[in-house]
């Protein structure tokens, strides 16, 4: 009797300890899945601010290019359409003495964003003698290996949002995204200049004038999340000339 009694206690331990083993199985399981889900929305969330970051960025770059901020139904001093990225003190709807556009050309090494056929032969000569690369200020030259292989190099040749157009101040609804915004922002944009040479084939989506000067520009935007491994690239032809067909 002893020996089947023994026996009986030896069963219930053995099957507590199973149940003991299923239980922290289980909670371990349910523990992992949580993990991977708060993962999941982790990385998607950050992919999400990056898109918006990186949507952001090429619209500053579309306005540092068009030289004025929105609204583009007033039009200032000089005739140029839209608000002066750089106001004068007293007058909105004059720039500041010195700036073309949202760009300081009172110093003689910033480029710019060329008008004519001579301006265009300046600032492709000054960007490819600031460096290497043909790259200052987030204006370049035509590169020949992709911005987004480069960024080593290129992040400290390019512009970050609201550099040039707003002073450096966040439009509504991105002061809050990190990528845009803050001493750890990690968004930037450049410009390639090229002058559309008329008979070419013009890049799909735009539809350019057949005669005169037309400055052309690829844009590119690089927004890095927080998360290691987040990145949005964009790119884009744009030109104050054309139209979309």
């Amino acid at each position: 009797m002893r020996h089947a009694s023994a026996q009986r206690g030896a069963t219930v331990i053995t099957v507590i300890t199973l149940l003991l083993l299923l239980a922290v199985i289980a909670v371990g399981g349910a523990f992992r899945l949580g993990r991977l889900a708060e993962t999941l929305v982790g990385s998607s969330a950050d992919h999400a601010r990056a898109r918006a970051a990186a949507d952001a960025l090429m619209r500053d770059a579309e306005t540092d290019i068009l030289g004025s901020l929105p609204s583009y139904n007033v039009t200032q001093a000089d005739g140029m359409r839209g608000y002066p990225c750089r106001p004068s003190a007293g007058s909105p709807m004059v720039s500041l003495a010195g700036f073309t556009g949202c760009r300081n050309t009172g110093v003689a090494s910033n480029p710019w964003f060329p008008y004519n056929w001579d301006e265009y032969q300046r600032v492709v000569d000054l960007v490819t003698a600031a460096n290497a690369p043909g790259c200052s200020q987030a204006i370049c030259r035509p590169q020949a290996t992709p911005i987004e292989d480069n960024l080593a190099t290129m992040t400290a040749l390019g512009a970050q949002y609201g550099q040039h157009t707003r002073s450096g101040m966040a439009a509504p609804g991105v002061s809050g995204n990190p990528i845009l915004t803050g001493a750890a922002a990690s968004g930037w944009y450049w410009i390639e200049v090229f002058q559309y040479v008329s008979g070419a084939v013009a890049p799909q989506g735009l539809a350019l004038p057949t005669k005169g000067f037309v400055p052309l520009y690829r844009i590119t935007v690089v927004a890095q999340g927080v998360r290691p491994g987040t990145r949005v690239v964009l790119k884009s032809w744009f030109s104050p000339a054309a139209s979309t067909p």
